[in-house]
């Protein structure tokens, strides 16, 4: 609970107390590096378009939300290829230089809570050979890459020294990520234009028959 962390379930996320007071503010934007798998939070202006409300702030502190995401949870596990009926719990590292804060998540480095009933064995995780922990409702499975270290995830996942950074561009617009080739539509001034030579030569056509 004193970590910052962000858990994904298939209708809802949920961020740590930890996440949401070390960036103290009610709405903050998500963004999503689907290739590099990376999701950053940054502070947010409520009247912005992709604004969430992640906090309830209650006696001078912050309290976390439940953030419904129906509308698009199942576009990020399609993008992140997770399967749309576990959880996953991701720990992250506060950012920090002056003014700008935003918090980092690598969504590549989770722990995967599965329903045991969906579960035969223990070591039937998506990882192939998972090592997990079981209660009587789920199975909570690491990558098995994790057995064999230990200090250089966690440091990583530390505040980083602010000597360290020269710019964030934390602040830049947040592109659209398409998976498909971009499509080039015809503007509509041009496609009216075809339309009617398009016409006009058919009726050329039926005067001259």
């Amino acid at each position: 609970m004193n970590r910052i962390s962000v858990t994904f379930s298939p209708g809802f996320l949920r961020f740590s107390a930890a996440s949401v007071r070390n960036v103290p503010t009610d709405f903050v934007e998500l963004l999503i590096h689907p290739e590099k798998k990376l999701l950053a939070v940054r502070p947010s202006d409520k009247n912005k378009r992709t604004a969430l409300r992640w906090s309830l702030p209650k006696r001078e502190k912050y309290y976390p939300r439940i953030i419904r995401g129906a509308a698009f949870l199942p576009t990020l596990y399609n993008l992140l290829d997770w399967n749309p009926l576990y959880s996953h719990r991701i720990l992250g590292s506060l950012k920090q230089k002056d003014k700008d804060v935003f918090l980092l998540f690598e969504l590549s480095h989770t722990e995967i809570r599965i329903p045991a009933a969906s579960l035969k064995e223990k070591t039937d995780s998506p990882f192939g050979k998972g090592e997990g922990t079981v209660d009587s409702k789920y199975h909570i499975l690491y990558p098995e890459n994790w057995s064999d270290n230990f200090g250089e995830k966690y440091f990583a996942n530390q505040p980083l020294e602010t000597s360290q950074v020269t710019e964030w561009k934390s602040n830049l617009t947040g592109i659209p990520f398409e998976k498909e080739p971009f499509l080039h539509t015809t503007p509509l001034e041009k496609l009216n234009q075809n339309i009617k030579k398009l016409i006009d030569k058919i009726q050329q056509e039926q005067n001259n028959e």
